[in-house]
């Protein structure tokens, strides 16, 4: 999962990042465009044709090597759309650890 590229927006404003890392109730990004602290941007991540809508809220932002990294809380925008995506994670997790 980690190292794919998602789209935010932000009104009609497309901004291409890097997913870095993930967790349940937030994520980290790599990005070349500054993000603004606590304003929301939609977020559609796309694994294994599972398409799932999230809202984005960037609560820390630091700078480094020209990339910005920025981490905050990722909400679902239906409960079943955070299930899928523990699901997922989990599928990942144990096929990595069946190598």
């Amino acid at each position: 999962i980690l190292n794919e590229n998602i789209t935010l927006m932000e009104d009609n404003n497309k901004i291409c990042a890097k997913l870095s890392d993930l967790s349940v109730g937030g994520i980290k990004i790599e990005c070349e465009n500054q993000l603004k602290i606590n304003t929301e941007y939609r977020v559609e991540l796309n694994f294994d044709n599972i398409n799932l809508q999230f809202t984005f809220i960037p609560l820390r932002i630091s700078f480094e090597n020209d990339i910005y990294n920025i981490s905050g809380q990722l909400t679902a925008d239906k409960a079943s759309d955070k299930i899928e995506l523990v699901q997922y994670c989990y599928k990942k997790l144990f096929e990595q650890s069946n190598r």
